[in-house]
C-alpha cells in the first residue's frame, strides 16, 4: 500500500478514536463526582482531539517497508512523546478557545493523552498489518477484519470512562448510560469478526486436508469452485473435474494460490487475537457491573455532597445540595457503612435545609446516646 494511503488511514483512525476518547474523558471530568469541567464541552473536546490527533496519526504512520514486507514500526519514544504532546495540545487549545486556565487544560489534556497511549499503540500495530497478504486474499481480508475488531475494542474500552454514570442510575436519577449500548455494539462486532475468522480457518484447513501431498498439483474433491487466493505462499494447487483419460483428464474447477499451512497459522493467530479481544470487553462489562452497586453509589454521592463549594463548575448541587446530601446519607445507610458517615451526611443535608435529614440526625443522636448509656450500665 502506498505511503500516502497508509498515512491517510492512520490519520483517520487516530482522529476517530481521539474524538471518542476526548468526548469520554470530558464526560468523566464533567460528572458531578469529579466536577472539574462542563458537559457542554464534550463536543468541542471531541472536535479538538480529532483535529490534533489526525496530525499525530499522520506523524506516526509507517514510512517504509521492513524486511518482512510490513511498514516499519515507529519507535516507542516517538509514539509516547507524540501522543502525550497531542493530548496536552488538545487540552491547551480547548481551554484557550473558551478562555479558561491554560495550565488546567494542559494538565488534563496530558492525562487524556496518557489514556490514548494504549489505543495509539494498538492502532499503529493494526495499521502496519493492513496490506499483509495479497489484495483480496483470505489473509488480507482477515487483517482488515482485525482492524475493525481493534477499533471496536478501543471504543468499547472507552466506555469505562462512563462508569460514574451508574450511581445516578442506582438511585433512579438517570436512565441506563448510553455507554452500555456502545459496549454491547462493540462486543457484537468483535464476536462477529471472531466467528468469521473461525469459519475462514475451518475452510482453509479443509482445503489443506483435501489436497494430496504426494501430488501437489492436483487435489481431491473439496466442494469449492473458482480461484482462491490464500494470500501467503507461492504454491498453486489445482482440483480437476472428472474426465476421460484419452481426453487429457478433466478441467480445473478450483485453483488455490498460496500455502494452506501458512494461511492456517495466520488465521489461527487471528482467532486467538479475537478471543483475547472478547475477553477484554468482557472485563469492561464486569467493571460496569461492579460500578452498578449501592457501595459505589454511596461513595460517589458522598463525594458529590462533600465537594460543594465556591469556584466549582455548576452541577446538580447548585440546584439541590440538600437533596444530594440526604440521598448520600440514605445510600450510606443502605450500604451498611458506619453510622458516623451517614450522620455526617445527614448533618450536611440538614444544614442545607433538608428537614427530613434534621429529623433523622436527631434520631441517630438519640440512638447513639441510648447505646452509650446502656454500655455504661
Amino acid at each position: 500500500m502506498p505511503h500516502r494511503h497508509v498515512a491517510a488511514l492512520s490519520a483517520s483512525l487516530f482522529a476517530s478514536i481521539a474524538a471518542v476518547v476526548g468526548w469520554s474523558w470530558c464526560h468523566l471530568l464533567a460528572n458531578e463526582a469529579v466536577a472539574v469541567t462542563w458537559r457542554h464541552l464534550r463536543g468541542p473536546a471531541a472536535l479538538h482531539a480529532a483535529v490534533v490527533f489526525a496530525v499525530v496519526g499522520w506523524v506516526l504512520a509507517p514510512t517504509a517497508a521492513s524486511e518482512e514486507g510490513r511498514p516499519a514500526r515507529p519507535s516507542p519514544a516517538l509514539l509516547v512523546s507524540t501522543v502525550l504532546a497531542g493530548g496536552a495540545l488538545t487540552g491547551g487549545w480547548l481551554v484557550l478557545t473558551f478562555g479558561k486556565d491554560l495550565l488546567f487544560g494542559l494538565r488534563y489534556g496530558l492525562y487524556g493523552g496518557g489514556l490514548m497511549l494504549p489505543a495509539a499503540a494498538l492502532l499503529v500495530a493494526l495499521v502496519r498489518r493492513v496490506g499483509a497478504g495479497r489484495r483480496g486474499s483470505v489473509v488480507a481480508r482477515a487483517e482488515t477484519r482485525a482492524l475493525l475488531a481493534g477499533v471496536a475494542v478501543i471504543v468499547g474500552c472507552s466506555t469505562v470512562l462512563a462508569f460514574l454514570d451508574w450511581p445516578a442510575v442506582v438511585v433512579g436519577r438517570a436512565e441506563t448510560p448510553f455507554a452500555l449500548f456502545v459496549l454491547v455494539g462493540a462486543a457484537i462486532v468483535v464476536v462477529l469478526v471472531l466467528l468469521t475468522d473461525l469459519v475462514a480457518l475451518a475452510r482453509v484447513k479443509r482445503l489443506a486436508s483435501s489436497f494430496d501431498e504426494d501430488a501437489p498439483g492436483e487435489g481431491r474433491v473439496t466442494g469449492e469452485r473458482g480461484d482462491l487466493d490464500l494470500g501467503v505462499g507461492d504454491e498453486v494447487r489445482v482440483e480437476l473435474s472428472p474426465g476421460m483419460a484419452y481426453r487429457g483428464g478433466g478441467q480445473a474447477i478450483l485453483r488455490v494460490f498460496g500455502d494452506p499451512a501458512e494461511a492456517s497459522l495466520v488465521l489461527g493467530r487471528a482467532v486467538r487475537r479475537g478471543a483475547c479481544l472478547v475477553a477484554i470487553l468482557e472485563g469492561v462489562g464486569l467493571l460496569h457491573g461492579a460500578a452498578r452497586t449501592v457501595d459505589v453509589a454511596a461513595f460517589t454521592s458522598a463525594e458529590v455532597c462533600e465537594r460543594q463549594g465556591p469556584g466549582r463548575p455548576r452541577t446538580v448541587l447548585d440546584a439541590g445540595g440538600a437533596e444530594v446530601c440526604r440521598e448520600a446519607a440514605l445510600l450510606s445507610e443502605r450500604a451498611g457503612h458506619p453510622a458516623e458517615v451517614a450522620s455526617r451526611l445527614h448533618r450536611s443535608a440538614c444544614q442545607r435545609g433538608a428537614e427530613e435529614s434534621c429529623f433523622a440526625l436527631t434520631l441517630m443522636e438519640r440512638h447513639a446516646l441510648k447505646e452509650r448509656l446502656v454500655s455504661v450500665r
